[in-house]
């Protein structure tokens, strides 16, 4: 075999290899993309969900205030005469 022909088998054989490295490499990446996909999706159902909390939470507070004046203010009981 000449050295021309040796050369080219083995340029050849680092191009199949490359190649089934980065066919590899891309398989990787689209399966990391379509769960990144599943964890965001999943993120926007949490956010939906979590937002009308703070509203909740801001109508109990005046409701949670007036309780807490009333429970430490000083009772007024009646005289028993």
């Amino acid at each position: 075999m000449s050295a021309a022909v040796v050369t080219v088998v083995l340029a050849a054989v680092i191009v199949l290899v490359l190649a089934a490295y980065l066919i590899g490499v891309a398989v990787v990446l689209r399966s990391v993309s379509s769960r990144l996909e599943g964890v965001i999706q999943a993120l926007a159902i949490l956010q939906e969900g979590v937002e009308p909390v703070e509203s909740i939470v801001e109508s109990i507070v005046p409701g949670l205030a007036q309780l807490e004046r009333s429970l430490t203010s000083p009772r007024v009981t009646p005289d028993a005469d």
